[in-house]
C-alpha cells in the first residue's frame, strides 16, 4: 500500500510508504530519532488530502486478481531464473506423454520399422530407453554432468527422470543443460535413422551447451528490437495528418506527439516527444531515459508532463498533445472535468496528472487520444532513449 501526498496530514515521514517508485521505501536518517512523529505536512504546503491506494491496481483498490498476480510474480522470482526454451519444453512434454515417434510407438501404430535401438541395438527403442536406457546415451549423460549425473538405475519412467532433473536444478546441483542434452540425444537418434550419420558423443554435448548458451543470450538481448539492428537510424517517420485534421480544434497550430517506452520496474524507462506544425513541418524533438518507474502509466504521465512543461517554457501556443495511452487520457479527462480524480480510479500517476492538467489549463493545451500507429515518431524516440540509457537530447529543425 502506498500514499499519494496531498496535504500530508495523514502520512508519517519515517514509517509510511509514500515515496514514489516501485519498491516499499521510507526515508531514514538521524532526524527519525529526534522527530519520530514528523508528518509529511511539515515538509510541504497543503493542497489536497492524502489518499492511500493499492499500487498494483489501475483503480487504486486491492482486488483478488491483482493479489493473485503479485503472488505469482513472487513465486516466479523465487524460482530458478534460467528456463529452457519453448521447443525444449515441448520435447519433454512429449517425452512424458509418450508422444515421440520412437520405433516401438511406430510399430504399435502399424508402421513396420526396425524395433531395436539404432545406437546400441540391445533393446527395443522406447522413450525411456532413448533418453537414459541406452548405454551410448548414458555415456553422454556421465560426460556432460560428471558428478551430478542422476543414478539411472532407480529411475523407472521418463517422468521420474524429469522430476529428478528439476529437483537437482532447484537445489543448485545443475542448471538447464540436461534438458538440452535430452533434446540433442533425440536428434542424434533421428540423424542415424534418416541420414545414416552418427554424431560423436562430444559433438552432441557441445551442441547441447551451445543451445543453452544461445537461448540464455537471447533472453538477455532482444536482437529484434535492438536499435543497432534496426533500419531506423534517423527517426523521421511521417504520420497521416489527414486522419487527424478533422479531430483538431480550429485554433491549433502545432501537434505534439508524446510517448513512453517501459519494460519493468527494475529498468529505466524512455520518453520522447515530437513537435510539428499543423502542416507537418518538424519543429523539435526531445527524448531521454528517466529513472525507474513502477508502471507504464507513470512513464507515460512523466513523458506528457515534460512535454507540456517544455512547450510552456518555449512559449509555444495553440499546441495539442497527442498520445496513445488510453488510461492516461482517461485520468486527464476526469481531472480536467471534475478537478479531482474519482475515488475508484486513484493510482500512482495521480499527482503527475494534476500537474499536467494545471499547466494545460494555464496555456489552454488540449489533449487527443489516438491509435498507436499515429505516434510512431515519439514511440521510436522513447524506445531508442530506453535502449541506450540516453541522457536528455533535444533536436531543433
Amino acid at each position: 500500500m502506498k500514499w499519494i501526498i496531498g496535504d500530508g496530514q495523514r502520512t508519517r515521514v519515517w514509517f509510511d510508504n509514500w515515496l514514489p517508485g516501485p519498491h516499499n521505501v521510507a526515508p531514514d536518517g538521524p532526524a527519525s530519532s529526534a522527530l519520530p512523529n514528523l508528518l509529511v505536512k511539515d515538509l510541504l504546503a497543503p493542497w489536497a488530502h492524502d489518499t492511500a491506494y493499492w499500487m498494483y491496481s489501475k483503480i487504486g483498490a486491492y482486488t483478488i486478481k491483482t493479489g493473485y498476480h503479485i503472488q505469482k510474480a513472487i513465486d516466479k522470482e523465487n524460482a530458478h531464473n534460467s528456463v529452457p526454451s519453448d521447443p525444449i519444453k515441448l520435447f519433454w512434454w512429449k517425452c512424458i506423454h509418450n508422444g515421440l515417434p520412437v520405433a516401438e510407438s511406430l510399430n504399435i501404430r502399424g508402421c513396420r520399422v526396425y524395433r531395436y535401438c539404432q545406437l546400441c541395438g540391445e533393446e527395443v527403442e522406447m522413450v525411456k530407453h532413448m533418453l537414459f536406457g541406452c548405454r551410448v546415451d548414458r555415456e553422454a549423460w556421465n560426460l556432460s554432468l560428471l558428478n551430478t549425473c542422476p543414478q539411472f538405475d532407480h529411475l523407472n519412467t521418463t517422468l521420474s527422470l524429469l522430476q529428478e532433473l528439476i529437483e537437482r536444478m532447484q537445489q543448485g546441483l545443475t542448471d538447464t543443460l540436461p534438458f538440452y542434452l535430452g533434446w540433442r540425444l533425440w536428434k542424434m537418434c533421428n540423424k542415424v535413422v534418416y541420414e545414416n550419420k552418427r554424431d560423436h558423443i562430444i559433438q552432441v554435448i557441445h551442441a547441447a551447451m551451445m543451445d543453452k548458451q544461445l537461448w540464455e543470450e537471447a533472453q538477455n538481448h532482444n536482437s529484434v528490437n535492438n536499435p543497432q539492428h534496426s533500419a531506423v537510424t534517423q527517426v523521421q517517420v511521417a504520420f497521416p495528418l489527414s486522419s487527424l485534421l478533422h479531430s483538431l480544434p480550429q485554433h491549433i497550430d502545432h501537434l505534439c506527439l508524446v510517448d513512453a517506452s517501459w519494460k519493468s520496474p527494475e529498468d529505466q524507462a524512455g520518453i520522447g516527444w515530437s513537435l510539428t506544425s499543423i502542416e507537418g513541418t518538424p519543429r523539435l524533438q526531445e527524448s531521454s531515459a528517466i529513472e525507474l518507474t513502477s508502471s507504464s502509466l507513470v512513464a507515460e504521465a512523466m513523458a506528457m508532463l515534460l512535454a507540456v512543461q517544455q512547450a510552456q517554457t518555449l512559449r509555444y501556443d495553440n499546441v495539442i498533445f497527442i498520445g496513445d495511452c488510453g488510461e492516461l487520457f482517461k485520468c486527464l479527462r476526469m481531472e480536467a472535468i471534475d478537478g479531482r480524480m474519482h475515488a475508484t480510479y486513484i493510482n500512482e500517476a495521480t499527482s503527475i496528472v494534476k500537474d499536467i492538467v494545471n499547466i494545460a489549463k494555464q496555456n489552454s493545451f488540449p489533449f487527443l487520444y489516438v491509435p498507436r500507429y499515429l505516434v510512431v515518431t515519439a514511440d521510436h524516440l522513447a524506445k531508442k532513449a530506453r535502449w541506450n540509457k540516453q541522457q536528455y537530447v533535444i533536436t531543433w529543425h
